[in-house]
């Protein structure tokens, strides 16, 4: 089967995220997710800067290098 994902439309929902500056159209809008996921890392930074540091070292080798039960603590 060859079927394509209908995506719902962004400016038909107003669905708030919980994060002020941020609304449901923005997870369709790649400079608002690149925001998005910096409020996230910051927020994570900040809360537990040890665990963040092991997911930001997971995040740029994608685990490279890691075993199954390390990369399950990460995430």
């Amino acid at each position: 089967m060859n079927q394509r994902a209908i995506l719902p439309d962004p400016g038909k929902h107003t669905l708030a995220l919980g994060i002020p500056g941020f609304d449901y159209a923005d997870l369709y809008a790649p400079a608002k997710l690149r925001e998005l996921l910096q409020c996230f890392d910051d927020a994570y930074r900040a809360a537990a800067p040890e665990a963040f540091a092991r997911f930001a070292t997971y995040r740029a080798n994608q685990g490279v290098g890691m075993t199954p039960e390390a990369i399950s603590e990460v995430l």
